[in-house]
């Protein structure tokens, strides 16, 4: 289940896929689903080098996909592992702000 958690209600709706899974989980009383969580957090609350960082490291995950769609098969696999690592360096810096955002706010 895709849920996304609004920052200013501290409340998850659904996003996709429908709310079925969401119904039938609470007539069944099902306490614990496997869900993706996507939150939002303010833009004017991150720092300049934050910013900087996330434009940065976006950027250079658009140039390792175009590098990829121009690669033949054989060279694609470590450009692919790069963009998965990138991908993945930037949503945990995206949550870890995200924490930081609500550590600060729940003080």
């Amino acid at each position: 289940m895709h849920l996304v958690l609004l920052p200013a209600t501290a409340h998850h709706v659904v996003c996709s896929g429908g709310n079925h899974r969401a119904v039938i989980s609470n007539e069944l009383k099902i306490e614990k689903i496997q869900a993706s969580v996507s939150a939002y957090l303010k833009i004017d609350l991150l720092s300049e080098d934050e910013l900087l960082y996330i434009e940065e490291k976006e950027k250079e995950i658009r140039r390792v996909f175009m590098n990829i769609r121009q690669k033949t098969e054989c060279e694609t696999n470590n450009l692919h592992s790069r963009l998965m690592d990138l991908e993945e360096e930037v949503d945990d810096f995206k949550k870890n702000l995200y924490f930081k955002y609500i550590q600060k706010h729940d003080g």
